[in-house]
C-alpha cells in the first residue's frame, strides 16, 4: 500500500507524518522521473520517424496519397469543360437557334 492510500485511510499518525511526507516526495519524485524518461523517449521514437519519413521522401518525393499529377489535373479539367458544354452551352444554343428559326414563340 502506497504512503498517500495509508493517509488517506489514517493508518499514520503525527509523529509519522514527516517519514510519511518524506516517503510521499520519494515517490512523486520517481514517479516524475519515470514520467520525464517515458516522454524522452516518446519524443526521441518521434524524431526518429521524422526523420525516416523525411528520408523516404527525399528518395521518393511523390506521395500518391496527397498528390495529384499533372496529368490527372488536365484530364479533369477536360471532362469537366466537356460535360459544361454539353450539359449548358449545348442546349443553349439550341434552344436560341430554335427561337431565332421560328419553332418556338
Amino acid at each position: 500500500m502506497s504512503a498517500a492510500a495509508k493517509f488517506r485511510y489514517g493508518r499514520i499518525s503525527g509523529d509519522m507524518a514527516s517519514s510519511w511526507c518524506a516517503t510521499l516526495l520519494a515517490e512523486k519524485r520517481a514517479e516524475g522521473a519515470k514520467r520525464a524518461a517515458k516522454l524522452e523517449e516518446s519524443r526521441e521514437a518521434y524524431r526518429q520517424r521524422q526523420s525516416e519519413h523525411r528520408e523516404d521522401l527525399e528518395n521518393n518525393p511523390f506521395d500518391p496519397r496527397t498528390e495529384v499529377s499533372a496529368d490527372a489535373k488536365h484530364i479533369a479539367s477536360r471532362i469537366v469543360t466537356h460535360l459544361w458544354i454539353l450539359f449548358v452551352l449545348l442546349p443553349v444554343i439550341i434552344g436560341v437557334l430554335l427561337e431565332v428559326l421560328g419553332v418556338i414563340k
